[in-house]
């Protein structure tokens, strides 16, 4: 069987299953089945308005939707930036920071009196480091 039949088949059946219900509602004229019949200008008045309420939700929904996306968009973007406001001065302060320290570690032994010792940088004995200061400083 087609689908156009049987899509006319479930039309015919959902048309007698509403017309069973008109009969079993109130002949009170409200809604779609006034008298006992099936007010068909009313129901499609009621649907184009249902559709017209369905669209207007839908573009509000829509719109909502944007503004979170960007939203979320920019928290995206506010997160990168972060992260490279603290990646970027690390890396180049492992990268340039040794060099800085050996070019100023000579600079104060010079103004303590310690050239001929190599430099802090060189010591790696902490009891040393003291007795050279205790010599330069008299205690």
């Amino acid at each position: 069987m087609p689908q156009t039949e049987k899509q006319a088949i479930n039309v015919e059946e959902e048309s007698l299953r509403l017309k069973e219900r008109s009969k079993m509602s109130s002949a009170s004229g409200e809604g779609f089945y006034g008298g006992g019949i099936f007010n068909e200008s009313a129901f499609l008045k009621h649907l184009a308005e249902t559709l017209e309420q369905n669209q207007q939700m839908l573009v509000k929904m829509y719109k909502t939707s944007e503004k979170v996306r960007k939203y979320l968009l920019w928290i995206h973007v506010s997160n990168i930036l972060k992260t490279l406001l603290i990646v970027i001065p690390l890396a180049l302060s492992i990268i340039y920071l040794p060099q800085l320290l050996k070019d100023l570690f000579p600079t104060l032994d010079e103004s303590v009196g310690e050239k001929e010792t190599g430099g802090l940088m060189q010591k790696l004995n902490p009891q040393e480091v003291i007795k050279s200061y205790e010599d330069v400083f008299g205690q």
